[in-house]
């Protein structure tokens, strides 16, 4: 579970990807926005959760036996799914704007 910290209007990309660099071309995340990403600089739009809010805590399941990763919004229970996740080793991916962060807890 990652909570979220935000300054702005938006507060940038959470999920993983398949390289230590981060990059939005190899992630598979979604944006506060509403976007996902899925792996390819592709953008699916709405990703099926909503703006989340400052302080909102958000759950990751990831499933390596079915090659998915689930982002599900505590406080609102929205959940979306990104299927087809390569197969190999995955990073933790943030890619937070200035002054946001994420807390695992």
């Amino acid at each position: 579970k990652v909570k979220v910290h935000y300054t702005g209007a938006y507060m940038g990309v959470i999920g993983v990807s398949t390289k230590p660099t981060p990059s939005f071309s190899y992630s598979y995340s979604w944006h506060s926005g509403d976007d996902k990403y899925v792996g390819d600089g592709s953008i699916e739009k709405p990703s099926g959760v909503s703006r989340w809010m400052n302080n909102d805590i958000i759950q990751f399941d990831l499933d390596c036996d079915n090659h998915t990763l689930t982002m599900t919004n505590l406080r609102t229970q929205e959940t979306d799914v990104i299927q087809g996740l390569p197969k190999g080793q995955l990073f933790p991916y943030f890619g937070l704007l200035k002054g946001d962060s994420a807390e695992i807890v």
